[in-house]
């Protein structure tokens, strides 16, 4: 599912933002041309349509952490285009592995929801689904794409291999790491609360709050809207 909205750009380009359905993760597309920058990767027919419309050839995905609801459309991905996937070792390590990614464990997080019995083949949702990454990105590592700089920032805690990509001061993705109205979740395998108090709570803190935060799931908005907490608690 496609949602777009006309305060979704970046330096006068636009971003596009797909929805997948069954869980709510967000896709953010940019297209120049005959290349493209994704953050996070879910299957959509029209996000390939569009890249195909626009004769796009080659296409940057940076994952902002292993887990499956955001690496999900890679290998859709690479049966189009050339693509090249982008993350810290940890996390591109763990999607490889269907246990690290969640992919096996979807049953019971999704326990609570109400889906149809077949829902993996209705939302092509493999148990063993894995794929593979490119290239090995270190922390605060600076890759530029159209005139655009992209800093990847390492944010464990959500998980081991979770991180942020930052584009000058004013806009940041953050995957889990921070979602609007949202504890962020530390609960899950390879979650950590030292991690992400030690390292993690204070890269959010230092985010000017006039920012734009485009999230994993849910609306973007700007940093004073989001709540900057101590994480979830539960566990």
């Amino acid at each position: 599912m496609l949602i777009l909205k006309d305060d979704l750009n970046i330096y006068g380009k636009k971003v596009y933002r797909y929805s997948y359905d069954l869980i709510h993760s967000n896709m953010y597309l940019m297209i120049e041309q005959e290349s493209a920058v994704m953050i996070d990767c879910v299957e959509s027919e029209e996000a390939l349509q569009q890249m195909q419309d626009c004769g796009v050839k080659k296409i940057w995905i940076f994952i902002t952490h292993e887990h499956y609801d955001h690496i999900q459309g890679i290998n859709y991905y690479r049966e189009h285009f050339d693509c090249t996937v982008m993350g810290n070792a940890i996390a591109l390590e763990a999607i490889q592995n269907p246990k690290k990614n969640l992919a096996a464990y979807l049953e019971s997080l999704l326990l609570f929801r109400d889906y149809p019995e077949n829902w993996r083949e209705v939302y092509n949702m493999p148990e063993d689904y894995s794929c593979v990454g490119d290239r090995i990105l270190a922390d605060r590592e600076v890759l530029q794409w159209e005139g655009i700089n992209f800093t990847y920032v390492y944010t464990p805690g959500h998980s081991k291999g979770s991180a942020c990509i930052v584009i000058g001061k004013d806009y940041v993705f953050t995957g889990d790491t921070l979602i609007l109205n949202e504890d962020i979740i530390l609960r899950l395998p390879g979650g950590s609360k030292k991690d992400y108090y030690n390292k993690t709570l204070p890269f959010l803190e230092s985010i000017c709050e006039t920012a734009v935060i485009f999230p994993g799931h849910g609306e973007s908005g700007t940093k004073e809207e989001f709540r900057v907490s101590e994480g979830d608690r539960r566990g």
